[in-house]
């Protein structure tokens, strides 16, 4: 059966379909339509585009794309995780990346690819089959764990300056008063404990990137817990002293993997490293309800990699056409703006004649 190629922009129309094939494909969270669509709904510009495959009326590929002019990017930023296509197969995949190249534009700019894997293959042959000269960048080294065997055996492997600051610190907040683990799905009073998780990643250490301080991010972070919720995959964790929230995890943990994505504590109990015991704790979670593995997201931190020693490359691909102004942006890329100016426009036909 033939696969055809269609652009779409309705996220709602598509949600079911799309849902479903990230399900067929065990995808990351942050892949499905209700995540892309928080996103969009926060953050997006330009035009939506969603470039999908069918095969006969079966959806078997969809990549989310913004425009702007002639720049084709994924909708991510610094609130973002992994990106990548739902293709079901290499057919569909490669069906989708032709698709993609032939809508045209100087630029295609994908963030937070991952680098070894295949959709950044088949992309790399589709920008080759049509003349994109290509820049690929890692930006950001995601730690992630392994959840195997016991918490105990896996806590004593680590540095025992983890271990014993941790078991130290524990001990002394213990003599504070009645310490609690408390961790909600969000089904009831999602609202209430978003507020006061916000409250607590704003506490001050963070200062122009807490949540609460930017309206986009707010407005992004509660479409995701409204429809992590929805799905029954949203963790909202607290460390508690004597009921008070002294630090705050928001976490989704869906097939059997747990994702780490924002978290805030209280400056005021900053000795105690409370940010680090609900880590912790909720590491020992994982490792008791068998999830699989534990994905830290993010930048490699000092902090994370006393905590794993695994981490996931993830690029920056950026495609520039075969044209004048794509070979320009490229070449201001590559060796900086001020040299690709003293290239010369004769240099550049040269290029493009390539």
């Amino acid at each position: 059966m033939t696969d055809t190629v269609h652009l779409e922009s309705d996220v709602a129309a598509l949600a079911a379909e799309w849902d479903d094939l990230a399900l067929r494909l065990r995808a990351i969270p942050f892949m499905y339509a209700g995540c892309i669509e928080a996103w969009w709904n926060a953050f997006g510009s330009g035009n939506l585009e969603l470039v999908t495959v069918r095969r006969g009326e079966r959806l078997v590929g969809i990549v989310p794309l913004q425009r702007r002019n002639r720049r084709l990017r994924s909708p991510t930023n610094s609130e973002s995780s992994d990106f990548g296509l739902l293709a079901e197969d290499a057919a569909a995949r490669a069906t989708l990346t032709e698709a993609v190249f032939a809508r045209g534009g100087r630029l295609l700019e994908l963030e937070r690819l991952d680098a070894s894997g295949e959709d950044a293959r088949a992309l790399r042959a589709a920008a080759g089959a049509h003349g994109y000269r290509l820049l690929e960048r890692v930006v950001e080294r995601a730690p992630y764990l392994e959840l195997e065997g016991e918490f105990e055996t896996y806590f004593r492997s680590r540095s025992k300056n983890l271990t014993g600051s941790l078991r130290r610190r524990r001990r002394r907040l213990d003599e504070e008063g009645k310490v609690e683990i408390e961790v909600a799905d969000g089904r009831d009073r999602r609202t209430e404990l978003l507020q006061e998780g916000y409250a607590l990643e704003d506490s001050g250490w963070k200062v122009d990137t807490a949540i609460a301080s930017r309206e986009d991010a707010r407005k992004f972070y509660d479409g995701l817990s409204d429809w992590a919720a929805e799905r029954g995959i949203l963790r909202l964790a607290f460390l508690r002293l004597d009921g008070r929230a002294v630090a705050f995890q928001l976490a989704l943990e869906d097939d059997g993997v747990f994702y780490y994505c924002k978290a805030g504590f209280d400056r005021a109990f900053h000795r105690f490293s409370p940010g680090t015991l609900l880590f912790g704790a909720l590491l020992e979670r994982a490792f008791e309800q068998r999830l699989r593995r534990a994905e830290f997201l993010g930048a490699d931190e000092p902090w994370k990699l006393e905590w794993t020693d695994t981490v996931r490359e993830l690029e920056r691909f950026e495609a520039f056409s075969p044209s004048v102004a794509g070979i320009a942006g490229w070449a201001a890329e590559r060796w900086g703006r001020p040299a690709a100016r003293r290239v010369g426009a004769g240099r550049l036909r040269s290029l493009l004649r390539r």
